[in-house]
């Protein structure tokens, strides 16, 4: 297959993926996943492997680029690679400021709520683990976890994506809700218990 005809293959998957063709998404990311993988394991060093682990890292870069996916434009399937390394990027240093904030310490309430970040928004809601080697499962909690947030009411929806995704602290999502901490943190569990139902068929 040419470049031309590549490029016309690539942009009609991004297309039905955009529409919610969630095998032409799994098409794109298995693509893209060892690519995404290899660099952030190269980037990060293995003290920060240990603390944050690049399996954590490549799980929030699908589940971003699944939400943010519909939004963004690409005119070739490299420019295409070029973004999902950018989110991975994000979500990589994300993850390593969490860990530095919970390094410094601070208040009870503040490493309760911290420590929240950091095992992975798939394993906090399924109490499971994730595996470098299976891809297609990932891929498929992440289709998952979007179509459960679809359905949530829009407030605690948009708290769970800053809390899950964006890595805010309750704190900061206080801010950005102009909510009180107790609201943000009663959004949270109720949105936490929500999303755990419905992954589990338990709507």
């Amino acid at each position: 297959m040419n470049s031309s005809s590549q490029d016309t293959a690539f942009q009609n998957r991004l297309a039905r993926a955009k529409d919610g063709d969630k095998d032409a998404f799994r098409e794109l990311i298995l693509a893209e996943a060892p690519a995404i993988e290899s660099f952030v394991s190269s980037r990060l060093s293995m003290a920060h492997q240990r603390l944050v682990g690049v399996d954590d890292v490549v799980q929030e870069t699908f589940v971003s680029i699944h939400r943010d996916l519909s939004k963004a434009h690409f005119d070739s399937q490299r420019s295409f690679s070029n973004w999902c390394i950018r989110i991975s990027e994000n979500r990589m240093l994300d993850r390593v400021r969490r860990n530095k904030r919970k390094k410094r310490g601070g208040d009870m309430r503040q490493l309760d709520d911290d420590c929240q970040d950091g095992p992975g928004f798939v394993e906090q809601l399924e109490g499971t683990e994730t595996k470098a080697s299976v891809k297609f499962r990932r891929l498929e909690e992440a289709d998952k976890i979007r179509e459960a947030m679809a359905e949530l009411p829009s407030i605690q929806r948009k708290a769970t994506e800053m809390k899950y995704v964006d890595g805010r602290n309750n704190r900061s999502i206080a801010l950005m809700l102009n909510k009180s901490r107790q609201a943000v943190d009663g959004l949270l569990k109720r949105a936490k218990a929500k999303l755990k139902g419905m992954l589990h068929g338990d709507k």
